[in-house]
């Protein structure tokens, strides 16, 4: 035991003796800064070592490969908005000595010629300097790559993307589809809304498709700015599902590169050419013998009691006969318009159906037809009145919804058009206590729907439709407030 021992000591002294002189030299190494006359302001070239330069305080050894970073693009962001060259830095680092001949920097694959200015050393940086190059763009994406060598030849890359985008202007709509009357004017508005502070002027140009014809726009230039700039396209449409892309261009009149277009695809298609459908009477919620000319030819009288005294004034009571209120026949009508620039049908169908409470049926008008043909006359901006009448007397009193449905036919198609908002109004006397037809002038009743709203019909031939309110109340849609009865309605 005691020679193994004394045969392995002196390997371990000498190990020993190795660690200490290894802290003994790296504590030696001379405090490297600015004013050390070895060591110049850029840093990385320090004391020769053969061919080679190094950091003494890392015992001249390969540290870590050194670091790029890249400086801001002019705008602060990822995309440039202008093909005017501009400068890039580029910042080198490493710990142990800068190969500065070593350095590249390309643009999307191309060297670029490259400045190269040392820094002072800092706390993170041994070596540290930094170059510029000048940079233009290519519209669409853009690539800077950088690559530099410390002095043991490790290699260090980096790089920054960014976007060209000539345009300083956005159009919209870009994409989607839109359905148009056939034959008749048709206007698309487009919306340029400005990018930056001030784009500058831009001329209008518009591209229509075989489908539309006579296309202009409301504007041949516009100053975009910061804001939105409404321009309209107007145009003449063609037959029956005839479509194509309509396009409009802003180009800059300065900047060749600043431009956008903005496109929708539109297609000829029915339900255009209704300008308005009403029904069934003046207003589509009262009926009213008084609005009508000759009391709407009703066969009317009114019978008073002989007037007794009470209170020293004379009183009576007055009865009040309604011959459309036995024969109840209502008149169903419909005013249609036509757009501009539309030619007028061959004809024109009149339809109908009500809802009495188990689904709407077809309306059978007193000719025995449910469909009413019309001539098509008419002009753009003139309206014409289709009217049908029906009997409705085996209908108790209400007012029930209802449906109109106009089609105008022409030579290869037909389009069609449905109003829903109207209800049908119904006041059947035939039951009535005080004989058939016969009612009491001043009475008011109140017929409730299933759908909360209400039928007042007042003694002297007038019937209202009110719409449920907040709590107790009824509103008629001209805005008249019901409050003469106290009736609470279903939730």
């Amino acid at each position: 035991m005691l020679l193994e021992s004394c045969a392995t000591a002196p390997s371990r002294i000498w190990q020993i003796v190795a660690a200490i002189l290894a802290l003994l030299i790296a504590n030696a190494a001379p405090s490297f800064s600015q004013q050390n006359p070895g060591v110049p302001a850029g840093g990385g070239t320090m004391t020769p070592m053969g061919t080679l330069s190094c950091n003494p305080a890392i015992g001249c050894a390969a540290g870590a490969p050194p670091s790029i970073s890249f400086g801001p693009l002019p705008n602060g962001g990822n995309t440039v908005y202008t093909a005017d060259p501009f400068m890039i830095t580029i910042t080198w680092c490493d710990d142990g000595g800068l190969n500065s001949g070593s350095r590249s920097v390309k643009l999307n694959g191309t060297s670029l010629t490259s400045t190269y200015t040392g820094l002072p050393m800092d706390s993170y940086c041994w070596a540290k300097a930094q170059s510029t190059a000048t940079i233009t763009p290519q519209v669409g994406s853009n690539t800077i790559d950088a690559s530099i060598k410390d002095n043991f030849a490790q290699l260090a890359t980096n790089y920054r993307t960014f976007t060209y985008d000539p345009h300083q202007i956005d159009i919209t709509p870009h994409s989607g589809s839109v359905a148009a009357p056939v034959f008749a004017s048709f206007t698309q508005p487009f919306v340029i809304d400005g990018i930056t502070s001030s784009p500058g002027t831009y001329n209008i140009s518009v591209i229509a498709p075989p489908s539309l014809t006579g296309c202009s726009a409301d504007s041949s230039q516009v100053h975009a700015t910061s804001g939105t700039t409404t321009v309209k396209v107007t145009c003449q449409t063609g037959a029956l599902g005839s479509s194509g892309t309509l396009e409009l261009r802003a180009a800059s009149t300065t900047r060749p590169l600043d431009a956008d277009t903005g496109s929708v695809t539109v297609t000829a298609s029915l339900n255009g050419f209704m300008a308005s459908v009403s029904s069934p009477s003046s207003s589509k919620y009262r009926e009213d013998p008084a609005f009508c000319a000759a009391g709407c030819f009703d066969a009317s009288i009114a019978q008073s009691t002989v007037p007794y005294f009470s209170m020293g004034a004379a009183r009576s009571v007055t009865f009040v006969y309604h011959g459309d209120r036995v024969a109840v026949r209502p008149f169903i009508y419909a005013d249609v318009g036509l757009v501009n620039g539309r030619a007028a049908p061959s004809e024109y169908w009149l339809q109908a159906s009500v809802n009495y409470g188990g689904g709407f049926t077809n309306v059978t008008f007193l000719n025995g037809e449910s469909t009413l043909h019309f001539s098509g006359t008419g002009t753009a901006g003139k309206t014409v009145r289709l009217a049908g009448q029906f009997d409705a007397s085996t209908h108790a009193t209400g007012a029930y919804p209802m449906r109109v449905t106009v089609t105008a036919k022409y030579s290869t198609y037909t389009e069609q058009y449905t109003d829903s908002s109207a209800k049908l109004i119904v006041v059947n006397d035939r039951g009535s206590p005080f004989g058939r037809g016969w009612t009491l002038a001043g009475l008011t009743q109140l017929y409730v729907a299933g759908d909360s709203s209400a039928l007042i019909t007042e003694g002297g031939g007038a019937a209202v439709v009110f719409q449920k309110g907040n709590g107790w109340k009824l509103h008629e849609p001209r805005g008249r407030v019901l409050t003469s009865f106290a009736y609470r309605l279903r939730a």
